[in-house]
């Protein structure tokens, strides 16, 4: 679900895996690649700003994603101890 938000609104799925910081600069350069999409001047600039959005957000939601697993088999194995 978090990949799907990540698709349209980069900077909520990163408030939602609690990286506020990059969420915060993800909202700024979100809005510059709305308003760059939005001038016919430089309009691709903002959506491949858009798209390295959306990348960084996949990235960042699967590396949280990742460290939550290793956690719950970390936990598992220091239980079986």
């Amino acid at each position: 679900m978090l990949y799907l938000v990540a698709v349209f609104f980069p900077f909520v799925s990163l408030f939602a895996v609690g990286k506020p910081i990059q969420a915060i600069v993800s909202l700024g350069l979100y809005v510059v690649s709305a308003v760059l999409v939005l001038t016919v001047i430089a309009s691709w600039l903002g959506f491949i700003l858009f798209l390295l959005l959306v990348l960084h957000a996949f990235f960042v939601v699967h590396g949280a994603r990742a460290d939550r697993r290793a956690e719950k088999i970390v936990e598992a194995i220091k239980s079986q101890e």
